[in-house]
């Protein structure tokens, strides 16, 4: 999710050179193939045009985000570690892609996982990291990779993101199988 801090920031946060859609729609990308990857279910990807209101409190906006269905995520056995690579990879697209990546939308997916984990006490989330023996630049930089060797998918998802705005799992699907050879075919 791309959420930023009040609408000061929305201009601050931006990059001169790709400008903060282009920076949401490959984030979000980014977050989309790596939850089609390993099988968070997908409810939809979204990137507005302008920013939009994240909750009642006006001064939070968000431009893009993946909407994942949160009850469904217990159920699928996967690892706090996947969860971490899907949350992750939204940033690592960013920097593969363009270089550099927005601080708001990176903090905000490193929150949502530890949410998702059980890991928002301070201490939780240090106990998990130390017992995990974690390195999360190391981690970033091995995302970064990943994004890189798939710069493919992530832009074909960006194209398709910035025209429509709004993509559905059906959608996903069709756009990476378009790009993912099929067995026996030549």
């Amino acid at each position: 999710m791309t959420a930023l801090s009040g609408a000061e920031n929305w201009t601050l946060s931006g990059c001169s050179v790709h400008g903060i859609r282009r920076h949401t729609l490959v984030h979000e990308s980014g977050h989309t193939l790596a939850g089609w990857q390993i099988g968070v279910p997908l409810i939809e990807v979204i990137v507005h045009r302008t920013p939009q209101p994240l909750t009642a409190d006006p001064t939070q906006l968000a431009l893009g985000w993946n909407k994942v269905d949160r009850d469904a995520l217990p159920g699928l056995g996967l690892h706090p570690l996947h969860l971490l690579d899907y949350a992750l990879s939204g940033l690592a697209a960013e920097r593969a892609l363009l270089g550099d990546h927005v601080p708001d939308g990176y903090a905000e997916d490193l929150h949502e996982w530890r949410r998702w984990n059980g890991l928002a006490a301070a201490e939780n989330y240090a106990r998990f990291m130390t017992e995990s023996n974690l390195d999360l630049k190391g981690i970033v930089q091995i995302r970064e990779r990943w994004a890189r060797d798939h710069a493919e998918m992530i832009e074909a998802l960006t194209c398709e993101l910035a025209s429509r705005q709004v993509l559905k799992p059906d959608d996903v699907r069709a756009i990476l199988n378009d790009l993912t050879p099929q067995a026996g075919s030549e």
